[in-house]
């Protein structure tokens, strides 16, 4: 019993740690291509279309880690593309100006 709290204890810290990092670059993002209200909202609501089928290739057990992967980046790229029909061509510039830094 002692074990099972310990571990759901650490699974909620390790989503929680997730959440903040990911709430933090996105804020990043939203300062360093100076994004709208409108766009960020847009960009919000093309994550959450997204965030079902990641959730499905990440439970998905029958997939080796390699395939969950493949699956996984021509999902971001699709999700990128949807992503950036919402920017200006200066901050498409932008932002693989900040994906280059990234890699």
């Amino acid at each position: 019993m002692k074990t099972m709290k310990t571990i759901m204890l650490a699974s909620f810290l390790g989503l929680s740690t997730l959440a903040v990092a990911q709430e933090r670059n996105e804020d990043k993002i939203k300062k360093e291509l100076n994004l709208s209200v409108e766009q960020t909202e847009k960009l919000k609501q093309i994550h959450e279309q997204f965030k079902p089928e990641f959730r499905e290739i990440m439970m998905d057990k029958s997939l080796t880690r390699d395939d969950k992967s493949k699956k996984l980046q021509a999902l971001r790229a699709k999700e990128r593309e949807a992503s950036k029909a919402i920017l200006s061509p200066e901050q498409i510039a932008r932002f693989e100006e900040l994906k280059k830094r990234k890699e």
